[in-house]
């Protein structure tokens, strides 16, 4: 635009000259030429030399804008591009943690044992941030003493890894169920009665034997971040077999 505006002062200089030259040219070599007449031609020429250079501003306003128009258009059709390209580099590269089953795993450092949920993470990108915690808040269980680490806000699961999670020690959830430990025989992610848990709740009858085990549920929700900065909240029931003999 610098250039543009150099060339309309360069013409309109060399058109000044122009007429000056001519106007001299008729005031020192004609004496047919009234000043009268000079004056006329003066009065026609400036308004021509306005008008032509209007018109050169005109048309580069109009040319300022077209470039200012494709410039806008550029960005737009680039911002579009790189928004497209980061939605297919996301739904490409998916971030994706499941509970997998549940155990009862004796922590070190921890009186009694504790059901512990165990996590694996099923892709190759991390899975930042990872929380859990049960879906009610009246719900308070108390952590475990040594793996105080996993209750952090900062807490990473990494890429094709499984994770052990401590939920609950037995005692607490006999107390949240207002039952005797005796009676928890197992927590599981399935509501269907394993085998071997209703082994343990058989109990002879003078008609033969019977196991009698009821599939509770505790309602939970773990969460996470991905590195694309997504969240992702999933919830889930986890089942507690309780003998009811």
């Amino acid at each position: 635009m610098e250039k543009i505006t150099n060339f309309v002062k360069l013409i309109l200089y060399i058109v000044l000259i122009v007429l000056f030259g001519k106007f001299a040219f008729v005031l020192f070599n004609s004496t047919e030429l009234s000043n009268q007449t000079v004056k006329q031609e003066i009065k026609v020429s400036i308004p021509k030399i306005i008008e032509y250079v209007a018109s050169i501003s005109s048309d580069n306003r109009v040319n300022k804008s077209k470039v200012e128009i494709q410039d806008i258009k550029a960005k737009t059709n680039t911002d579009i591009y790189y928004k497209n390209l980061n939605e297919l580099l996301v739904s490409q590269n998916p971030t994706i943690v499941k509970l997998m089953n549940v155990e009862k795993t004796k922590w070190v450092g921890d009186k009694e044992a504790f059901y512990t949920l165990i996590f694996k993470n099923k892709t190759p990108l991390n899975a930042n941030k990872f929380k859990v915690k049960v879906n009610n808040d009246k719900v308070k269980f108390k952590h475990s003493n040594t793996a105080t680490v996993f209750y952090s806000e900062n807490l990473s699961l990494k890429g094709n890894k499984s994770f052990h999670y401590p939920l609950v020690s037995v005692s607490e959830l006999a107390k949240h169920f207002k039952i005797k430990k005796e009676k928890i025989l197992g927590m599981g992610i399935t509501p269907n009665i394993p085998n071997e848990i209703s082994k343990k709740a058989i109990v002879k009858t003078k008609y033969g034997t019977s196991s009698n085990v009821n599939a509770t549920p505790l309602f939970i929700e773990y969460s996470y971040e991905t590195i694309f900065k997504q969240k992702k909240t999933n919830g889930q029931a986890i089942y507690i077999y309780i003998n009811s003999n």
